[in-house]
């Protein structure tokens, strides 16, 4: 005696055999996309029933039930209509490309060595160092001029002076060397003379 619920499976082990797209029967619920320019709806699973709607390539179905003859009952995403359709006629729904690793910008240290900080600022304490040229991931920045980092290297997270860092590797030669302070020249202001003037003195040396 035939056991109609093994007929899913059986059908799927067929369609693994023949290199028809969808590569096995799921459980109901299961979504899947048209694989070829569009694919016709039906009432039956049969090909002289009758079209419920026309579907277009990349639409995607949502698995209701299948038969042994290669046919399923979908539900269309798009439309909501319920249908058959031949199963070769579709897909299984590739995942999107994970668009996180394009989104996450690194940088370069371009100090030979540098604390990272607790918080954004110069007096708080810190929670490693880094090098030059080390490669950080940016987890963050404040409107003050810093960065929040990590460290793939060894997970550490911190606070970096944005300035000191840089979106490429940077060379010996483009390190700039720490400003030194000038100091300011002052024009030394001569002392008034406190000594009387020359002809009170000579006017005060004559004989009465």
């Amino acid at each position: 005696m035939l056991n109609y619920k093994l007929l899913p499976a059986v059908f799927a082990f067929l369609t693994l055999l023949a290199g028809i797209p969808c590569q096995a029967v799921s459980a109901s619920g299961s979504v899947y996309q048209v694989a070829a320019e569009s694919a016709l709806l039906r009432d039956y699973p049969s090909p002289n029933s009758r079209i419920l709607t026309n579907l277009k390539h990349f639409d995607q179905v949502e698995y209701v039930d299948s038969n042994a003859h290669g046919w399923w009952k979908v539900r269309s995403l798009r439309t909501g209509v319920t249908g058959w359709m031949t199963a070769d006629l579709l897909a299984a729904v590739r995942p999107a490309p994970s668009s996180a690793s394009s989104k996450i910008k690194y940088f370069y240290v371009n100090r030979p060595s540098i604390e990272l900080r607790v918080i954004p600022l110069e007096s708080s304490a810190t929670t490693g160092t880094v090098q030059l040229n080390d490669k950080l991931e940016k987890l963050g920045e404040s409107p003050k001029g810093w960065t929040k980092v990590k460290n793939p290297r060894n997970g550490n997270k911190g606070w970096i002076a944005t300035r000191y860092l840089s979106s490429k590797i940077v060379t010996a030669s483009q390190i700039s060397a720490p400003r030194k302070r000038v100091k300011k020249a002052y024009s030394i202001k001569k002392k008034k003379s406190l000594e009387p003037p020359k002809e009170a003195v000579e006017e005060q040396a004559k004989p009465m």
